[in-house]
């Protein structure tokens, strides 16, 4: 693995850190609800940019598709580390959901695409 892509990997995952922990912290959420966000994070950011990297480095087309796929699965994964603390995450699915929404769509924006 290159510099570049620790690079992108490490910046990628502490921006989506800082955001969506910051969105939860905004929600309300502390102590065990923070920490269950950055581990979902930490569980889901590394893999789904390290596929778009190899996809990128690969030259294969489509790479707004599988972008598009990485951040479902990682908005379903997410969503069952978040249903495991029922008590800090009633609606699961959409506190999922909507962070990932943030964080992809501040992404966009750092990048210009939108």
């Amino acid at each position: 693995m290159t510099e570049a892509w620790m690079k992108a990997l490490g910046v990628s995952l502490l921006l989506t850190l800082a955001i969506e922990c910051g969105a939860a912290w905004a929600a309300g959420k502390r102590g065990r609800a923070l920490r269950t966000v950055a581990l979902a994070n930490l569980l889901t950011n590394p893999p789904a940019v390290l596929a778009v990297l190899l996809w990128r480095n690969a030259g294969l087309p489509g790479e707004t598709f599988l972008t598009a796929g990485a951040e479902l699965l990682a908005v379903a994964a997410e969503a069952l580390v978040y249903r495991t603390r029922p008590g800090d995450f009633p609606h699961c699915w959409r506190f999922s959901f909507l962070l990932n929404l943030l964080s992809f769509g501040t992404g966009l924006l750092i990048r210009g695409l939108i």
